[in-house]
């Protein structure tokens, strides 16, 4: 009977090695950044085993309500709906930066216009994305000269529609991260007045849900490595990335040359650990939002919105 039963133990142990793992397939929410087509592009995330279900979002506004909906398990997100998630989430953690610096946000008029300063917009139409990053850090600097965000005109468009309006004149300027302005300025449409550099850092963070990150301790960890890889070549490799950039937005319908690609990513600051000034801003601008009546007070618990510990051990995984 024993040597039955260490038959059957042995046997049973054998299928189970033998079974193949249950699949764990990563919902990936992508917005066409140089970030998410870089790292869809390149596929760093194969090297670690994992498999992604690839979901497209117009915004990080759009992307930040699948994440908290649960409809996908990462997201790539400007500070304000990073913020505004945070907010309205207690399960949502960011795990990582991916680049930050006020270069990015930058305003564009058109190249035969008679503005020079933004103080001849006043009063103008301004077509920028209502909720974004880019849209903080100009409501941050109308402030800053003590204006009102009503002393302009301001008309909430998406960047295509951005893009056209500027080259249609039916706006004055427009107002919006890269590479919307580098894409303007290379058509010869449009022409730079300001940019933010020096004046917001208004980091981008890499978030995800903290119910999935604990459960799937091993994939964020992988996950977070492909995302430090991504985010070094764009570093290093500008002018391939702009070129691969370039090549997958062309795949969408959309042709832009590399060389605006490139512009855009010269802009950049691409790193997904920062110094704490960055992170003492990313909570600085949560005041404001909460001062602007766009979160409720106390609704972020920043004891908790950070969670660099995921970073720390895929940090490990890319040097080792």
């Amino acid at each position: 009977i024993g040597a039955i039963v260490a038959v059957i133990i042995v046997g049973a142990a054998f299928y189970f090695l033998t079974q193949p793992k249950e699949e764990v397939i990563v919902n990936w929410g992508a917005r066409l950044t140089e970030p998410e087509i870089i790292f869809l592009a390149k596929k760093f995330y194969e090297k670690y085993g994992i498999k992604l279900n690839v979901i497209w979002y117009p915004t990080g506004v759009e992307l930040r309500d699948a994440l908290i909906a649960g409809e996908v398990d990462f997201a790539e997100l400007g500070v304000t709906p990073a913020i505004t998630g945070l907010s309205r989430s207690d399960d949502m953690v960011i795990l990582s930066f991916v680049e930050h610096g006020g270069g990015k946000y930058r305003v564009v008029v058109r190249k035969d216009s008679p503005y020079q300063t933004m103080d001849d917009l006043l009063g103008k139409k301004i077509a920028v994305k209502i909720g974004s990053g880019c849209y903080t850090a100009f409501l941050k600097y109308v402030t800053s000269r003590g204006w009102d965000i009503k002393d302009f005109e301001v008309i909430d468009m998406g960047d295509v529609d951005a893009m056209a309006a500027l080259e249609a004149g039916s706006v004055d300027a427009v107002v919006y991260w890269e590479p919307i302005p580098a894409m303007l300025v290379t058509k010869g449409v449009a022409r730079e007045i300001f940019n933010f550099e020096g004046f917001v850092e208004n980091p981008v963070v890499f978030a995800s849900r903290r119910s999935f990150v604990e459960a799937h301790k091993d994939i964020t960890v992988k996950i977070l490595a492909a995302w430090i890889e991504t985010l070094e070549f764009l570093r290093n490799n500008p002018k391939e990335a702009a070129e691969i950039v370039s090549r997958e937005m062309a795949k969408k319908g959309i042709e832009i040359p590399p060389e605006a690609y490139e512009l855009s990513l010269s802009h950049m600051n691409y790193t997904a650990w920062v110094e704490q000034r960055v992170i003492d801003e990313f909570i600085k601008i949560g005041d404001l939002l909460v001062e602007k009546g766009k979160i409720p007070p106390d609704s972020v618990n920043w004891d908790k919105a950070f969670d660099f510990s995921y970073l720390e051990e895929a940090t490990k995984l890319v040097k080792g």
